[in-house]
């Protein structure tokens, strides 16, 4: 199973499942994630996998009007969403889930739960976006 998630500092998060992360499947989620921000600016930044990079997805990208960043390689640590993963998965480690769909079900209810905070960004903003730290998080 491969978890998709976009961290709306700004707007409304998502999280979907896919059984790939294929090319296809990246296009699909930049569609969801603009189908629940219809108006927003959305700036999605992303690891170097390969999918991410790819030509189809950045074309679907700027048919959605949403801006890809890419991270520099080997650095998570840029990537606020990766703190939210990291916590996601320190709730996860102590519990014993019988089914797939009682897992993803969990994993939605901790993201939508952390994705509503923007403390896993704050000192991402205040580095990249010191601007618009104020507007953002307050």
């Amino acid at each position: 199973m491969n978890t998709f998630g976009f961290y709306a500092l700004n707007g409304k998060s998502v999280i979907d499942f896919k059984e790939r992360s294929r090319k296809e499947d990246v296009c699909e989620f930049l569609e969801l994630i603009r189908k629940h921000n219809p108006e927003k600016e959305i700036i999605l930044q992303l690891d170097n996998f390969p999918s991410h990079w790819a030509n189809k997805t950045k074309e679907k990208a700027e048919e959605f009007d949403i801006t890809l960043i890419f991270q520099p390689p080997y650095s998570p640590d840029l990537n606020p969403i990766e703190f939210i993963w990291k916590s996601i998965k320190r709730e996860l480690s102590p519990l014993l889930i019988e089914s797939i769909d009682t897992f993803e079900d969990v994993i939605k209810d901790y993201y939508k739960s952390f994705s509503q905070k923007t403390s896993y960004a704050n000192s991402w903003i205040k580095k990249f976006l010191p601007d618009k730290f104020k507007k953002l998080c307050h």
